[in-house]
């Protein structure tokens, strides 16, 4: 008898949780990919209730960049379809000079 390796069940349960299905979403759709150690993920959500035949819908684009020189360096950035877009910055090179 083979048995099935299925992971880290906890942390899958707490990816579902996070994405809001018990919110009135409808759908989500995560799509994440990693190059060069630098983070790219993309959200959509679709909400349950249609307001005039159109559902609600939210798009969020997230990128995570790290960079060795000069001590270090990490920028995360966010948009939405709403316009918002926030981000934040570290940079460690006073701390190595």
């Amino acid at each position: 008898m083979d048995f099935q390796d299925y992971g880290d069940l906890f942390n899958w349960n707490r990816k579902i949780m996070e994405d809001d299905w018990n919110d009135k979403q409808h759908l989500t759709i995560k799509a994440k990919t990693k190059a060069n150690g630098n983070d790219f993920a993309t959200t959509v959500k679709m909400g349950d209730t249609a307001k005039d035949g159109a559902y609600p819908l939210a798009v969020e684009q997230k990128l995570k960049v790290k960079a060795k020189e000069a001590g270090g360096h990490e920028l995360e950035m966010k948009f939405k379809n709403s316009g918002a877009i926030s981000y934040e910055y570290e940079c460690n090179a006073l701390k190595v000079s």
